[in-house]
């Protein structure tokens, strides 16, 4: 699930400004509840393409990792467009230092970027990640269809002078 969805499925409220309900993580000002996914431990996820070069380095690139939700105030760094951050768990049980967002730096204004995944458990994770790097391996053969018959064009062009 999208970290929206993980928040509402926790009871957390995304309020805006004038205190109604936000409906996207775009629009929030202010939480309610947010200690009820605090803490918690949970599987996180995400890689997409590079839109503008398939075969570029990926817009995300997180693999299934076990990781614990922090508050966004209590960041190093600036959070954008989420109230929760993750740190991923090391094998020990303690917590790396690194800080991963929530939502990617592909939004902008009101409109936040794309989330990672979160899942409760290491299989449903694990499941959405092969299907997301099934749909990035597609995405580049279909790339490479395209190249293909471009570099096919230019080599029959060629053959005709």
């Amino acid at each position: 699930m999208t970290a929206f969805e993980f928040l509402c499925a926790n009871g957390v409220r995304l309020l805006r400004a004038d205190k109604t309900e936000a409906i996207s993580l775009g629009w929030w000002e202010t939480t309610e509840n947010l200690s009820n996914v605090i803490g918690k431990k949970v599987w996180i996820c995400d890689f997409r393409n590079n839109e503008k070069n398939v075969f570029g380095k990926p817009t995300r690139a997180i693999s299934p990792r076990q990781a614990v939700v922090f508050d966004a105030n209590d960041a190093k760094k600036t959070i954008y467009y989420s109230p929760i951050f993750f740190r991923e768990l090391k094998k020990d049980g303690s917590v790396k230092s690194a800080e991963i967002n929530a939502v990617d730096n592909t939004g902008y204004r009101s409109v936040a970027g794309t989330s990672l995944q979160i899942f409760e458990d290491e299989e449903s994770c694990v499941e959405c990640y092969k299907q997301l790097l099934g749909k990035a391996i597609q995405e580049r053969k279909i790339a490479l269809i395209k190249i293909t018959d471009g570099i096919q064009e230019l080599e029959n062009e060629l053959s005709r002078l």
